[in-house]
């Protein structure tokens, strides 16, 4: 026991038990496949800014999301290209590719999901059996 300032200080001895941790280290998950290509590449992902200048209003806007800037779905005017149907509707087209990416995109993070289990999957999406073969 120590006085310091008028106050009273116990000095409490070192601890002499370690206690375990409840759980193990969790494991470091695989690598996805487009970090094993960048890793091997030398790919470092660069930092970018939240915001961008939007050319069209003449304001800082957002990359991504609410209020963006450069929002190529806001536009009302689409020129068609003299390669395409004038009657088609480029709206919709651009729509339906957008929404193609997006599909590719979740079906490539399955993918990645599924390989990290260590799951054989087809191009299709089917789930590859080892066990079951037949001999027929």
């Amino acid at each position: 026991i120590e006085r310091h300032d008028n106050a009273i200080v116990a000095k409490l001895p070192d601890a002499k038990t370690i206690v375990p941790r409840e759980k193990p280290v969790p494991k470091p998950k695989p690598l996805t496949k487009w970090q094993k290509f960048a890793q091997s590449k030398g790919i470092v992902k660069q930092k970018k800014s939240k915001f961008v200048w939007d050319e069209q209003k003449k304001e800082w806007g957002r990359r991504y999301g609410y209020k963006k800037a450069n929002d190529e779905s806001k536009v009302w005017l689409m020129e068609v290209p003299t390669s395409a149907d004038p009657n088609e509707d480029q709206f919709a087209k651009k729509s339906a590719a957008k929404k193609e990416r997006v599909a590719k995109n979740e079906f490539q993070r399955l993918k990645n999901i599924a390989r990290a289990n260590k799951i054989n999957v087809r191009n299709d999406g089917a789930i590859i059996n080892k066990k079951s073969t037949t001999n027929d």
